[in-house]
């Protein structure tokens, strides 16, 4: 569904009018309006005289109550944030769009206000903020900042930007921060305090230069990551993700060590410049971990004989329908990451409805064919899928090398100066010789090992637990940042909750 966003609303005496209609283009639009205003949903001319049944949610997902006038129903734009008003006719049972269910979307936009002063300085309006960004490490020490940013305003902007203001990392890059709850010491706050204290420091400060320029400031935060010598996320490992919480990144984790114990062969630039000799070079290296994921991918029928088979409630009809069992075993085949070898699964109670359904009742039939199915799988599939991951972890890593070091318009590395590519997962305190020797199965070792951040071009990640592009080397990755894991609630990892609390 693709979405574009439009202010057709009728503003009349501060009130948005937005007509309901039928039309399906409608659900297309997101319809944009300050936050603050009223919103009434009136009719379009062929849905006048019927009864109408009109929910609306606000950004945080809760329903609330509809002001209805007549044929009008009114609710206000308390927040910034995505409005989703539903509606749909309640109409004859033999009507045609008695089931039809429309959804229609107003964006509030925010307003941006001094918070100290609302009646001596203007508010703006998403549309008029005109932001300058700039990188808080190079503004220096705070007393100097009028200055700064008079040439952002005497340039025609009336919003800075600043990239997060905490003390940042090693890497110093501008959001790898060493810690959350730690002004950068280059502001030169002379503030005695704690964390607390330096936030209201900087606030004053800000603040003061609002009141003599009218500018606005905002600041990022993140949540996301933390640098790599933050030391307090070792104590909570359960905090960041690793081996122990995270098992489907165990083949990113040997792909990736085995990329690093490739580059040690390495002696000069002249091994990487001719990259068709690289590539096979490097695949030639990958094939011992390209028989380990084998062997992790491969089914053991024996342990599927005496697992858990589902109930026909719980069968997707698709699978049912395929014209052979090696299909059906290709479709249900998910891995046991904890495993290191046969993680592979299959729905046992699947395979034996889809063998009935083909009038194969007999268990020693079944049996027979679930076997041979799976041995099939595991002579051809299995390799298949382990080499598809290797072509891809080749391809990808050949391509990020000419990036680094050859490419015109890369940032053309000196060989040996800086890693072949950066690592995905990082050890605090450990050679590469001690790592090999870790035992990725045990937890205390497993937690040891942290799954660096970074972005993707494809898809985005959901689902760490699933996805496979940190296997895959899919990921732009910031081997300077620690991918931190707030789970689904706070007793996934509470110390990591509090922590961020604290951070706002």
């Amino acid at each position: 569904q693709h979405y574009y966003i439009t202010n057709n609303l009728r503003n009349i005496m501060g009130v948005q009018i937005l007509e309901l209609s039928p039309d399906p283009q409608q659900s297309k639009k997101i319809f944009r309006a300050p936050t603050g205003d009223i919103v009434c949903l009136d009719r379009s001319p062929e849905l006048r005289g019927i009864l109408l049944d009109i929910t609306c949610v606000n950004p945080v997902g809760e329903q609330i109550p509809l002001k209805c006038e007549k044929e009008k129903a009114m609710f206000t734009l308390k927040s910034a944030g995505p409005y989703k008003v539903t509606w749909k006719m309640c109409v004859k049972p033999s009507d045609k769009n008695r089931n039809s269910v429309y959804v229609v979307t107003v964006l509030a936009d925010p307003v941006i206000t001094n918070s100290t002063d609302l009646t001596t300085l203007p508010s703006l309006k998403v549309d008029q903020i005109a932001a300058q960004s700039h990188l808080t490490k190079c503004c220096g020490d705070i007393e100097n900042w009028e200055d700064v940013f008079r040439v952002s305003l005497e340039s025609g902007y009336n919003t800075v930007h600043l990239t997060p203001v905490q003390e940042l990392g090693v890497s110093r890059s501008s959001y790898s921060l060493h810690s959350h709850l730690k002004l950068s010491s280059s502001l030169k706050l002379n503030s005695s305090g704690g964390y607390e204290e330096d936030l209201k420091v900087l606030s004053d400060h800000l603040q003061d230069l609002h009141q003599k320029t009218g500018m606005f400031f905002l600041t990022d935060v993140v949540w996301n990551h933390v640098s790599v010598c933050n030391r307090d996320i070792l104590e909570h490992p359960e905090s960041y993700y690793n081996l122990h919480n995270t098992p489907n990144l165990i083949p990113a984790y040997l792909i990736d060590r085995s990329i690093r114990e490739f580059s040690f062969t390495l002696s000069d630039s002249s091994e990487i410049t001719n990259l068709h000799s690289f590539y096979k070079r490097l695949s030639n290296h990958l094939v011992e971990t390209s028989r380990k994921l084998e062997e992790l991918y491969k089914i053991d029928a024996g342990k599927m004989f005496n697992s858990k088979e589902s109930t026909t409630d719980s069968l997707d009809e698709s699978l049912l329908k395929r014209s052979h069992i090696d299909d059906v075993v290709k479709q249900l085949w998910q891995v046991d990451y904890s495993q290191s070898e046969y993680g592979g699964r299959v729905d046992m109670g699947v395979l034996r409805t889809f063998l009935s359904n083909r009038e194969i009742t007999s268990i020693p039939e079944q049996n027979s064919q679930i076997v041979t199915a799976i041995s099939l799988f595991n002579e051809f599939v299995a390799p298949a899928a382990a080499q598809d991951v290797i072509s891809k972890v080749t391809t990808a890593v050949v391509g990020d090398v000419k990036y680094r070091f050859i490419d015109e318009n890369g940032p053309k590395h000196q060989f040996g100066d800086v890693p072949l590519v950066e690592r995905y997962f990082q050890i605090s305190d450990i050679s590469f010789d001690e790592e090999k020797e870790l035992d990725i199965y045990d937890r205390l070792d497993a937690e040891r090992i942290k799954t660096c951040n970074g972005w993707t071009t494809g898809e985005s990640i959901s689902d760490m637990s699933k996805t496979m592009a940190y296997t895959k080397r899919e990921i732009v990755i910031w081997g300077d940042s620690i991918k931190l894991r707030f789970g689904n609630s706070r007793q996934d990892a509470p110390w990591l909750w509090n922590y961020m609390e604290k951070l706002v």
